[in-house]
């Protein structure tokens, strides 16, 4: 039985296996902590690990939709049919700050680039008073959310 926990630090996942009533840690990612710019999955466990600690008040608005990665065609479908969209922004913060409705904001590596639809939706989401950016590594990623965190 494993069972999946994660860290309240700017450490990975941890899964616990139960085995024969002793315990043992199966540790991903936690003799090291994660480094900003290795992929956009790490920068997004950081950004969100650090808007958790620094605006508690707002980090339950802080929403990502898994909508990307590899799907099986069946699943994919039925994605579809729920409504999934491609080129969602990566963190989406539903609460208003600022002159702002919420926030939207796509993830991106240093050297990434965007999608047609991604863009489609950033360019979407702006027109309607959202603040919509799309942040190139680590540093621009959590000065966006900084910036749109600290806006009264």
């Amino acid at each position: 039985l494993y069972v999946y926990m994660t860290c309240s630090h700017e450490f990975g996942p941890i899964f616990l296996n139960f085995f024969s009533s002793k315990f043992f840690f199966v540790v991903y990612h936690a003799l090291m902590p994660l480094k900003p710019d290795h992929t956009e999955d790490s920068n997004q466990i950081l950004l969100v690990n650090h808007i958790r600690r620094t605006y508690p008040d707002i980090a339950p608005y802080w929403h990502h939709s898994p909508a990307g990665g590899s799907r099986s065609p069946r699943e994919a479908q039925k994605f579809k049919m729920m409504g999934v969209a491609r080129g969602i922004p990566d963190l989406l913060c539903m609460a208003s700050c600022g002159p702002y409705v919420g926030a939207a904001i796509e993830l991106k590596l240093p050297k990434g680039r965007l999608s047609d639809d991604q863009k489609l939706w950033l360019e979407r989401l702006e027109s309607q008073g959202w603040y919509a950016k799309v942040a190139y590594g680590y540093e621009e990623s959590q000065f966006f959310i900084d910036e749109y965190c600290q806006l009264s």
